[in-house]
């Protein structure tokens, strides 16, 4: 594993501003017209006239009860440009920290896994529901903190993995897969 002890925030994009960059421009390109096109879903037209309790009550009866739990602390997702801004910004700073922690990859080479990843026709399709775009980006933070602390020595970090990892499965199951997969990395 590549963490080192007393990395900051800084620490993990020094060097990178370029590529980094790159990256984020082709996040912009691949997402900017559902961004700010303003057209809603079926799913947006249905939710946008509930309120944030209602919509959580749901997501429980779905089985996602982080995504209830999001849905409680975030602002109504039928607002234009915020849900895939912030889900796909989650989601690009997942991917980063995930690249930069649990691989060799040079900055260029990171950036380009990066994008790709991120701008998958499957993923382009799942943000352009912004029901779920904000979920989305949550449940692969936590699916990124469950494998940052998977290989602490210590049971208070193992615990931390196990309850971040349920978190993940929790806002989406689908998650189940992405943090058995993301745990082949260390």
């Amino acid at each position: 594993m590549i963490i080192r002890e007393n990395q900051t925030l800084r620490d993990l994009f020094t060097g990178t501003k370029l590529p980094l960059s790159v990256f984020v421009f082709s996040l912009i390109v691949a997402y900017g017209y559902e961004a700010f096109s303003l057209n809603l879903t079926v799913d947006e037209e249905v939710f946008g006239s509930t309120s944030n309790f209602t919509y959580s009550k749901a997501w429980i009866g779905e089985g996602r009860w982080m995504m209830a739990l999001t849905s409680l602390l975030i602002p109504n997702s039928t607002i234009p440009a915020v849900p895939i801004s912030v889900g796909v910004g989650l989601l690009a700073i997942t991917l980063w920290l995930t690249l930069k922690n649990f691989t060799n990859l040079k900055a260029w080479q990171m950036s380009a896994v990066a994008a790709v990843s991120a701008t998958f026709p499957a993923m382009a399709f799942t943000f352009s529901f912004s029901t779920i775009s904000i979920g989305i980006g949550v449940g692969y933070l936590f699916a990124f903190l469950f494998i940052y602390f998977l290989n602490s020595r210590n049971l208070h970090g193992q615990f931390l993995a196990v309850l971040f990892g349920a978190c993940s499965v929790g806002t989406y199951d689908a998650f189940a897969a992405v943090i058995v997969v993301l745990a082949l990395f260390i």
